[in-house]
């Protein structure tokens, strides 16, 4: 089953769409990273695109991947390509898959714990961040 989510067009569930987009960034921040590291001389204009197509290409299959678990086409997955991005992340983040099987196949399994976690770690972060944040202006004022 894990094979097909990573290589095939079957269906992905909220908890791993989310986890998948998290690790698609954190993987195109870090070639970025590594490109303006070792390579600072060149025009990272052209980095920035290349890693960039390459992160619309790969998120893309997953978002299609997405719309198949709500029984959708995933031809709807260029609407990914319009403005409106951030608000369709969202709501695929938010809109549950159909219980049963649907015609791009079985529901995925229960999502394990430490993929809940790196689903939820952006929101762990911020939340974090925020009360630092907090104490450290607290502190500062008093």
């Amino acid at each position: 089953m894990e094979k097909e989510i990573l290589f095939g067009m079957g269906r992905i569930d909220r908890i791993r769409f989310l986890a998948c987009s998290n690790i698609l960034f954190a993987a195109m921040v870090a070639a970025a990273l590594i490109v303006m590291t070792l390579a600072p001389e060149t025009n990272s204009a052209y980095a920035g695109v290349a890693v960039g197509v390459a992160w619309l290409l790969v998120s893309l299959k997953f978002v299609a991947q997405r719309y198949h678990d709500v029984g959708a086409s995933g031809l709807w997955s260029l609407m990914y390509l319009t403005p409106g991005q951030p608000f369709i992340f969202v709501l695929l983040a938010l809109v549950p898959g159909s219980q049963g099987s649907n015609k791009f196949g079985d529901p995925n399994p229960d999502s394990s714990l430490l993929l809940k976690t790196i689903a939820l770690a952006p929101l762990f972060l911020v939340a974090g961040l925020a009360v630092w944040f907090q104490t450290e202006f607290e502190i500062n004022l008093g």
